[in-house]
């Protein structure tokens, strides 16, 4: 009889264990049903110190696209793939980002050593800098044609397929928007020296002028007015950079050996 007594009690004694478990179960699904808790596997399986260094490690590893040393790299239009210049052989490469052994080299016309190149948004032409010069590689004719050493600074304009370039003239110099061959250009407005560089709104017209690590007035300029808005006296510049709507830049300058962020609001 005891020994009867003893099973009954133990049965009871689970029974009241599984009938708590089911009621605990029930409560937290409640909880986490109204919000009230974070997602189970956060709950129960935090990550531990190890797995969030790993994961930082992971997450920080580069990925080596390319053995050799590259000039000027540049994302594809539908990102999907990089262009580059092979250091080495100047050749131009363009290497798939989705397959590393999907490379293809392209055939150029001869031309020196490429120390950078400038793409541009849209199109298959760009602009090489080598050590003797300004080169248009023009797609349409798969020639490369030389700028006039006057050129002294050009870029490719946003959002168009078209430049703005500094050019110097019998007095000074001036600033320039034309097509990639320089033809139908536009005189945007007069400089006092050469030795001008800008950096072109998103608009194509805004023009940010400044002499780089020199210390010089900056200027802002817009095309069809012409006259120069001066900004800041005596400014180092360092590199200026508009955002991406247009109404405002960024300007870095060089200050007591250190260097200064600037934000300048156009509107």
């Amino acid at each position: 009889m005891m020994n009867f007594m003893s099973k009954a009690k133990v049965l009871r004694y689970f029974l009241l264990v599984a009938i708590l478990a089911a009621a605990v179960t029930a409560f937290y699904y409640y909880l986490e049903s109204r919000s009230l808790i974070k997602p189970r596997q956060y709950l129960f399986f935090p990550p531990t110190d190890r797995q969030v260094n790993d994961a930082a490690a992971i997450a920080a590893a580069p990925t080596f696209i390319t053995k050799a040393a590259v000039v000027s790299p540049n994302l594809s239009e539908d990102g999907q793939a990089v262009w580059y210049f092979d250091k080495t052989t100047d050749n131009l490469y363009r290497q798939s980002l989705l397959r590393s052994s999907s490379i293809s080299k392209y055939s150029l016309p001869a031309h020196d050593p490429v120390e950078s190149a400038l793409w541009p948004r849209f199109g298959s032409s760009f602009i090489l800098n080598t050590s003797r010069g300004r080169f248009l590689y023009e797609a349409s004719v798969g020639e490369f044609i030389p700028y006039s050493d006057n050129v002294v600074f050009i870029d490719w304009l946003p959002g168009r397929n078209h430049v703005a370039y500094v050019a110097k003239e019998e007095k000074g110099a001036a600033l320039f928007t034309a097509e990639p061959n320089l033809n139908s250009f536009k005189r945007v407005a007069a400089l006092a020296q050469a030795s001008f560089r800008f950096a072109a709104g998103p608009d194509a017209k805004t023009f940010a002028l400044y002499v780089p690590n020199a210390k010089e007035n900056v200027y802002l300029v817009i095309d069809g007015i012409g006259a120069l808005e001066k900004i800041l006296a005596d400014e180092i510049v360092d590199s200026v950079l508009f955002s991406p709507e247009g109404g405002q830049f960024a300007l870095i300058s060089l200050q007591n050996g250190g260097r200064r962020l600037q934000i300048f609001d156009l509107k």
